[in-house]
């Protein structure tokens, strides 16, 4: 790479400011080589399940991955591996036996760069799998340790490294169907002013649960609620009509995410005052791009362990317009939660990063002490890296 030009982290088309990408493309990155690509599971059960419309997790589960360099650096990312039961394991062999191979003892002069090669080496091998989730879920938790291992280089973080800030706002999400009023006292006690409840468990349960977060919430708080696919496009219609009505901010995927961009768009064009979110379930960057430019989804969410990683992400948010909110989707452990929070603080005009409430021994275990809420946001150290690395001596790195 030493002899050509570093390729562009900004992609064609981009509308967006892109002050943060126009930082990095101008960082002297070193060219570095992977020397190893390992990779860990790490499980833990919980007293009570996470529960949505869907289903329910009996317990927390990551699967991490470690990247480290000739030089001896280390970067650390994380897998989106909640479901199925058992997927953890395959995605880590995945990432082991398909996806590592094709970046080890090879030079790279910056970390999309990395991100780059796996697309190119991966497409035909995704297409002929078809099991286009979990490569990208793989390509995901690498891109984040690469990212990691360059801003260990560097010596600095992201935000600092992209001309962001350190302060990122961010909301209690996971909230319900039980407790509702509760987990609000307790999460605003906390620190948080912005709180996501769930939704899509029969118009009963909802419409109570609706009415005892709006009594619980704080002055000045704002709520936020999810459906989590619950709806068809005429339950929809209903229900943010009412959650327009009662001064719900947005509604997070109140229909199915593969429904036609023309039902999104309808949902869209009749509410004015709560906007629709969605994005944890698109894959792919001109895909997550339609459901804002041509759906009309107004908070776009795309999870960086399940597909981009910070590399996509951040080529997405240049795509998206000024009015669109980036918010990063994360609901697993502290690695995913410390890049998510990265990412914010790097990006301009981006929107508050889930922060899962439910108890989680992969966040608490592992996640930096020094992250606490203080009015609804988050203050990111000025430390190398994206904050977290797991520091448990049990890990099995292979």
């Amino acid at each position: 790479m030493s002899e050509r030009e570093t390729p562009r982290l900004r992609p064609d088309g981009a509308t967006h400011d892109c002050a943060a990408l126009e930082h990095l493309e101008r960082v002297a990155w070193p060219q570095l080589e992977l020397a190893a690509i390992e990779v860990a599971i790490v499980e833990a059960p919980i007293d009570v399940p996470v529960r949505g419309s869907f289903g329910a997790m009996a317990s927390r589960v990551s699967v991490l991955v470690r990247v480290r360099d000739t030089q001896g650096a280390v970067g650390h990312g994380e897998v989106w591996a909640n479901f199925p039961e058992g997927g953890a394991q395959y995605k880590a062999e995945l990432v082991r036996r398909h996806v590592a191979p094709l970046l080890l003892r090879r030079a790279f002069a910056s970390p999309w760069e990395a991100w780059d090669t796996l697309e190119r080496q991966l497409a035909r091998l995704t297409l002929q799998s078809g099991d286009f989730g979990a490569f990208a879920q793989a390509c995901a938790g690498i891109d984040q340790a690469v990212w990691d291992l360059y801003c260990h280089r560097i010596g600095a973080p992201l935000w600092k490294l992209a001309g962001g800030a350190p302060r990122v706002e961010v909301y209690a999400s996971g909230i319900g169907p039980d407790d509702v009023g509760a987990v609000i006292r307790e999460q605003a006690d906390a620190g948080h002013t912005r709180f996501k409840i769930k939704l899509g468990f029969g118009d009963v349960v909802d419409r109570h649960n609706l009415d005892v977060a709006l009594d619980a919430l704080p002055a000045n708080a704002t709520l936020y609620t999810d459906a989590n696919q619950a709806w068809d496009l005429a339950a929809a219609r209903a229900w943010l009509e009412a959650l327009e009505g009662a001064g719900v901010a947005w509604c997070e995927e109140p229909i199915c995410a593969d429904t036609p961009l023309e039902g999104w768009a309808d949902l869209s064009r009749r509410h004015l005052s709560i906007r629709v979110a969605a994005g944890e379930n698109v894959r792919g960057l001109h895909e997550l791009a339609a459901l804002a430019s041509r759906g009309g989804v107004q908070v776009i969410q795309p999870d960086l362990g399940k597909w981009g990683g910070l590399t996509g992400t951040l080529r997405l948010h240049a795509l998206l317009a000024p009015d669109v909110w980036l918010c990063p989707h994360w609901l697993a452990g502290a690695v995913g939660l410390g890049a998510s929070l990265q990412l914010s603080g790097a990006l301009r005009g981006a929107g508050p990063v889930e922060f899962d409430t439910n108890p989680n021994p992969l966040r608490t275990q592992l996640l930096d002490a020094s992250l606490r809420i203080t009015a609804g946001a988050v203050l990111l150290a000025d430390v190398p890296g994206l904050v977290c690395a797991p520091s448990r001596a049990d890990l099995d790195w292979r």
